[in-house]
């Protein structure tokens, strides 16, 4: 599928309007010029880090067709097996919600969500934080805020909190699909991060850099994946900048592109 014509925004904030030039789209130094297309079929990053605890992931994502609470599910961001995902886009995906756009699912009913009846998530490009916090939930204990486009959305919470935050096994995750090729993802992808620590305020407010992807070393991500921008658009290796060394691995067949957020 082509992603080289420019997202004009709409529903939710309008989203980021994008570039496919092949220009550089970071500005100020940082170059950003490929994201990752998935097809929504069987495309993934295959990545392994071990067993960590994940305090914080962040991405840019670029949906094929819009959000909405009716829209069903889009598809899981980053996703192990069974009920293990993370992070998900679309309706009714856990059960646990009414009108939910996005989805954090830790493990069991361990779930928070973003809800809203009436609001759309656009096919621009759009920047998420998913972030360990303990006071999140709504009932007043451990859980995870999400944050769409700078701005915190969501901490609705299940049935059950946590008491710490996701631990993702030794075994491997995947990004764009769950593990057990459940829920694959139709768009693009950039950009992705995850965390060890805490994420604050002002951490969240450098991952999305008023809307345009920026250097973000200084927060020192455990793990980083540009998306091909160290890679040269080619191949299948996904190399990853951040502290773990954990290199990712196109599957199935994702193919770079040059629309980007900018």
């Amino acid at each position: 599928m082509s992603h080289s014509t420019i997202s004009l925004g709409l529903g939710l904030g309008g989203g980021k309007s994008a570039t496919s030039s092949g220009a550089p789209g970071g500005g100020g130094g940082f170059p950003n010029v490929y994201s990752v297309d998935f097809d929504g079929v069987d495309d993934y990053m295959a990545l392994d880090t071990g067993s960590i605890n994940l305090y914080g992931l962040s991405m840019w994502f670029k949906c094929d067709s819009a959000i909405s609470a009716s829209s069903g599910v889009k598809g899981v961001l980053l996703g192990q097996s069974g009920t293990s995902y993370f992070l998900a886009l679309g309706g009714n995906i856990t059960g646990d919600f009414s009108n939910e756009l996005i989805t954090i699912r830790a493990s069991g009913q361990n779930s928070f969500a973003y809800t809203d009846a009436s609001a759309t998530i656009s096919t621009d490009w759009h920047h998420i934080v998913g972030a360990w916090s303990t006071s999140a939930a709504t009932t007043g204990g451990n859980g995870y805020d999400i944050y769409l486009d700078g701005n915190k959305v969501g901490n609705a919470a299940g049935s059950s909190t946590p008491s710490s935050p996701y631990t993702i096994g030794s075994s491997a995750f995947r990004i764009g699909q769950r593990q057990n090729a459940a829920y694959p993802f139709a768009g693009l992808i950039d950009e992705v991060s995850i965390f060890t620590s805490t994420l604050s305020a002002s951490n969240i407010a450098t991952l999305y850099n008023s809307g345009t992807p920026g250097d973000i070393s200084s927060l020192s991500p455990f793990g980083w994946w540009r998306m091909g921008d160290n890679n040269g658009g080619e191949g299948t290796a996904i190399t990853d900048l951040g502290s773990g060394g954990n290199n990712g691995t196109l599957t199935n067949g994702p193919a770079f592109s040059e629309d980007v957020p900018s």
